[in-house]
């Protein structure tokens, strides 16, 4: 007898430093978009290492990559998204005959994919269901709309290697991963559509999905937000306003809209604030050796002048973010009540977090009640990924949730995110406006996958 489908859908949020997932299962009662499930692999943690390791011939990723650091004749591949995403090497060699880095980005999105594949088989497999599951991947975009074609292309190559393949690249040889990489690319690349509309189906600006938590986390109500995601290679930060809107048949609904007015997102991030620490201490030591370090560090290193640079840099993303919305909502007294919120590795060093203690640039002083939003709740679809009972429910998730924001984003199909108006589509701001009808998720090109 065949087994009834299950859908799920994966957040991929693929880091410089580690990679985060959140599969949702939308099968789960009692919530219109199910539960998203914090996915741990191989039980060490929600950040598995987006490390790639080559030994004797064998690529290995994660933690089994971080096991092989140290093994003889053994090449290591850190920080490959800062290498081919944010510094745009798609086609710089990877260091190994033949092989490009956007070949490494592909097997490591494969290998993400078939391991939230792995969870989501699993449970399905205890509810004696079949799973199916759709992918959505980050990338760090400057003004929420996603244009990379490598990163689209990426992503689709991935998907068909792992859901419609099978394969997993982890412990394949080399020669094996690079056949499985040219059979697919044949059959997808030539065709590939790379409408605007596509992108969106298979991919979403990090920023743009970091603002899922805070809509849906019932602590948070209307008004004004600024967040700062400070990551290994890219600061993202954006300006935005969670909002009521009137239905056709004239209904209001109260927080139902997410506006945004500006955002950035670009180098540095904690990769580079690391090696100005390293540079700063003197001992030699690589950022990737000082990453989990740097609140010690930082602590007592941040005069340097290297130090000083970095965190400057990274105050004039935000500080760039605030300069892009402006144009759309040019009045202070809109921007009354606006609360902040610093996530990821920078979010873990409360020496760089007070640098956004008052507003940047022409705000300073001015933004009357600005606030942190010191803890911005749990979204209540929120769980931990259960030992599957039949019949058991997942525990809700509470450990720390500065890593997860994008993941989670990430973890809604498209055609279910809230009504979304990104910078070019917000006119200039009047407080009425925010009571029209936006437009709709259909109309913003989320289609189904």
């Amino acid at each position: 007898m065949e087994r009834p489908r299950r859908r799920y859908h994966l957040g991929l949020d693929w880091g410089t430093s580690s990679i985060k997932m959140i599969l949702r299962d939308y099968g789960a009662p009692g919530l219109p978009s199910g539960l998203a499930l914090v996915l741990e692999p191989e039980q060490r943690g929600l950040r598995y290492p987006s490390t790639v390791t080559l030994v004797d011939g064998r690529l290995y990723f994660g933690w089994q990559a971080e096991a092989r650091r140290s093994a003889k004749g053994a090449r290591v591949w850190d920080s490959i998204k800062a290498q081919a995403g944010a510094r745009a090497g798609w086609a710089v060699p990877a260091g190994s005959s033949g092989v490009l880095l956007r070949d490494m980005v592909a097997l490591t999105l494969a290998h993400g994919i078939s391991l939230g594949f792995g969870f989501a088989t699993r449970h399905a497999d205890a509810m004696k269901a079949a799973a199916i599951m759709g992918v959505s991947v980050g990338a760090p975009e400057a003004d929420l709309e996603v244009h990379s074609e490598e990163y689209l292309a990426a992503s689709q190559v991935a998907y068909r290697l792992a859901m419609k393949g099978g394969f997993d690249p982890q412990g394949e040889r080399l020669d094996r991963c690079m056949e499985a990489l040219r059979g697919v690319r044949t059959q997808i690349l030539p065709g590939m559509d790379t409408s605007a509309e596509t992108r969106r189906r298979w991919l979403r600006s990090e920023v743009a999905a970091a603002m899922m938590w805070v809509y849906e986390s019932p602590r948070i109500g209307e008004g004004a937000y600024t967040v700062v995601d400070i990551g290994a290679a890219t600061t993202n930060a954006s300006y935005f306003r969670i909002h009521g809107v009137n239905d056709a048949d004239g209904v209001y609904r109260t927080k139902a809209a997410i506006s945004f007015f500006g955002a950035e997102s670009r180098p540095p991030g904690m990769d580079e604030l690391g090696k100005a620490l390293a540079q700063a201490r003197g001992f030699g030591e690589t950022p990737v050796q000082l990453r989990g370090q740097e609140k010690p560090l930082y602590a007592s290193l941040a005069g340097h002048r290297d130090v000083k640079v970095v965190t400057e840099a990274i105050h004039e993303t935000w500080a760039q973010a605030r300069r892009n919305a402006w144009p759309r909502s040019n009045t202070l007294t809109h921007w009354d009540g606006l609360r902040y919120l610093v996530v990821g590795g920078g979010s873990t060093v409360p020496p760089l977090v007070e640098r956004f203690v008052e507003p940047p640039g022409y705000f300073k002083g001015k933004i009357k009640g600005y606030n942190a939003l010191h803890d911005p709740g749990r979204p209540r679809d929120l769980r931990s990924f259960p030992d599957q009972r039949p019949g058991s429910t997942p525990p809700h998730f509470t450990q720390p949730h500065t890593f997860l924001l994008v993941a989670y984003g990430l973890s809604f199909h498209p055609g279910d995110l809230p009504d979304i108006s990104l910078p070019g589509e917000v006119p200039r701001f009047r407080r009425e406006e925010f009571r029209r009808k936006l437009a709709t998720s259909e109309e913003l090109g989320y289609a189904q996958k």
